[in-house]
């Protein structure tokens, strides 16, 4: 079993979730590769069965259409079938969603990053799993109406965490010291006090009660537009309107400008 599936899959069943069941299985009967399966915007989405009807489900693993079924909706089957359903149902289930987070998070982390950001996506992995196996988690609600942008959210902590740690480690005064701790890292003393910046940033965010706002605007800082025709954008992330999603990200720029200055 690959580093980044033992130790993640170690920190899942160190949570006593009720689904407990469903994790042991998806530890004894499926190991996950590092990048593997193909994410739902690669193939032609195909609708999904209700995800509590379980014959269809059945059927639908038999010959291999749930793999053009969007993540969120095969999450929401997992979590509502529940986990004394049949496991030749839910663990490909399982096995897919795995991939797909494995396949995107291996996407958007830099190789720059300590063990080659194995560390960074072990971490998000497990913490999305324990989430998605919990349904009263908001990161369990997150993932059923917007995966991506939930997978990359979550990612973006463990990120910042990192770049917390980093600063907290550099000695005081000493800048050449610390890029030589470092290694071959491209971060520099400069680029650290940006991260901490950031992570002051989505601290004053974490204070917002709707999750839905604080991901309206993190998508925004990352460039994706409010509206999009063919590509991705806020609107359809969240399914809501465009003027909604201008109207959430004005008011957190408000919010940030008053106890930080202007943020773009």
């Amino acid at each position: 079993m690959p580093p980044v599936t033992r130790v993640a899959i170690a920190k899942i069943c160190a949570h006593g979730f009720r689904f407990f069941p469903l994790a042991i299985a998806f530890i004894v009967v499926l190991p996950v590769t590092k990048i593997g399966g193909l994410m739902e915007t690669d193939l032609e989405v195909t609708p999904a069965p209700a995800s509590t009807d379980v014959a269809a489900w059945r059927q639908a693993v038999e010959d291999g259409r749930y793999r053009q079924f969007r993540c969120e909706d095969i999450i929401a089957a997992i979590q509502d079938l529940g986990p004394a359903t049949d496991k030749a149902v839910l663990n490909p289930l399982a096995k897919h969603v795995s991939d797909c987070m494995l396949h995107l998070l291996r996407g958007k982390v830099g190789r720059n990053h300590p063990n080659r950001g194995d560390n960074i996506i072990e971490e998000a992995h497990s913490r999305l799993w324990v989430a998605l196996l919990d349904p009263s988690s908001a990161d369990s609600r997150g993932l059923r109406e917007a995966f991506a942008p939930r997978v990359i959210f979550r990612m973006k902590d463990v990120l910042r965490e990192e770049a917390r740690r980093r600063v907290q480690a550099l000695p005081d005064g000493d800048v050449e010291a610390a890029d030589e701790s470092e290694g071959n890292s491209t971060a520099t003393f400069a680029d650290s006090e940006l991260a901490l910046q950031q992570v002051e940033v989505n601290e004053i965010l974490e204070m917002i009660p709707d999750w839905r706002k604080r991901l309206a605007f993190s998508l925004h800082m990352d460039g994706v537009p409010c509206k999009s025709i063919r590509g991705a954008s806020i609107a359809k992330a969240l399914d809501i309107s465009e003027k909604t999603a201008r109207q959430w990200i004005k008011e957190i720029q408000q919010l940030l400008k008053t106890k930080l200055g202007d943020v773009s």
